[in-house]
């Protein structure tokens, strides 16, 4: 079995000794390139066609944003992106790699152990991300992060009366639920950013991230929205207009007041947090009102969560699998039978508001 062939770009040599170790540990990866800024990033991979680029977004010359545009507009690679702390980051630097074509974030590694679990896992990552087929993205300048003004549905500033709405009976029109994995942020980034300001539902999220970063993706979310985003905290309840994101090491579920319920992980779990779970929760609590959305992944991961929601009358869609950077994770749903209908990115958005406001399934 051939190797996977990576170039790793990063100016620091110690780092770039250090990571080689990590990726090189099982035989089956090979760091065949070193680049020491974004230049060489790019030029390598035009050069060399590697399976996978792994690089810092600190580098000189050319930063990784501009060498990730370079590399998706030219010569569509795979590419995970390595951070040092990205609470120590602004949320839109970090995401920023994302909408520019990168498929992943990860944290570097806080110690050099080849068998450490943190070192497992970006070999994990790693072997996944290059296999998945990308394709060429056009340049375009990275645009600016102030929310726009909405001319779609409800009216500037009627978040306050959609939320009146909702609680004058302490129900909400409609809860939606989405679930998402690899290529996740930027397809959720591409629904939220269609839903109007005033929207009369909430959505609850889980997206699987790699630790440390909930609150930095829950911060970009909430600019590139007309919606305010944030991390779920403990007992808030929901309210219409609002995105609320599974924080790092715990379940998200919603009970039938309208509460959110944040529980811990116990170790060994699969999918922390689980998609599933979230799902399950607002069948239980919501049934007929419920709206389930699966987006990109890998793995079944909210699969089973939306046959709970199809039993109990709610609606239940998925991203369409051709359009997704991985599709095991919304083929799974459809497997299931459990799924309504399926659309490309550029129309989910569509899909959920017409489902909320009672065009489908009433």
């Amino acid at each position: 079995m051939s190797s996977i062939n990576i170039l790793l770009a990063d100016d620091s040599p110690i780092f770039v000794a250090a990571l080689t170790g990590i990726l090189e540990a099982d035989g089956d990866m090979k760091v065949a390139w070193v680049a020491e800024n974004g230049i060489q990033a790019h030029e390598m991979t035009a050069n060399h066609s590697p399976d996978l680029v792994v690089m810092d977004v600190h580098m000189p010359e050319m930063g990784g944003l501009e060498a990730i545009e370079e590399i998706m507009a030219t010569t569509p690679t795979p590419i995970l992106v390595l951070t040092s702390d990205p609470r120590a980051e602004t949320s839109d630097f970090i995401f920023d790699a994302i909408e520019r074509g990168a498929l992943e974030l990860i944290r570097k590694p806080a110690e050099f152990d080849p068998q450490a679990a943190d070192a497992k896992m970006i070999r994990n990552k790693a072997r996944l991300l290059s296999g998945v087929a990308v394709v060429r993205r056009a340049k375009k300048e990275a645009r600016l992060r102030a929310k726009p003004a909405w001319s779609v549905g409800a009216p500037q500033g009627a978040e306050g009366d959609a939320e009146a709405r909702a609680g004058a009976t302490g129900r909400l029109s409609r809860v939606i639920g989405v679930v998402s994995s690899t290529g996740g942020p930027a397809a959720l980034a591409g629904l939220l950013e269609f839903i109007p300001s005033g929207f009369e539902a909430p959505f609850v999220v889980v997206q699987h991230l790699s630790p440390g970063f909930s609150e930095t993706f829950a911060s970009w979310l909430d600019s590139v929205s007309a919606l305010s985003a944030s991390v779920a905290q403990q007992g808030a309840r929901l309210k219409a207009g609002h995105v609320y994101v599974a924080p790092d090491g715990h379940h998200l579920e919603v009970d039938e007041t309208g509460a959110l319920l944040l529980i811990p992980a116990e170790a060994g779990t699969t999918h922390v947090p689980s998609g599933t779970r979230l799902l399950e929760s607002i069948a239980r609590s919501y049934g007929r009102r419920s709206i389930g959305v699966v987006l990109t992944g890998m793995g079944n991961d909210g699969a089973v969560g939306m046959q709970r929601i199809k039993e109990r009358g709610g609606v239940t869609m998925v991203q369409s699998p051709d359009t997704c950077v991985v599709a095991s994770m919304p083929q799974a749903a459809i497997s299931l039978g459990c799924v309504d209908a399926h659309y490309p990115t550029d129309d989910l958005a569509n899909a959920v508001i017409a489902a909320v406001r009672g065009c489908v399934g009433k």
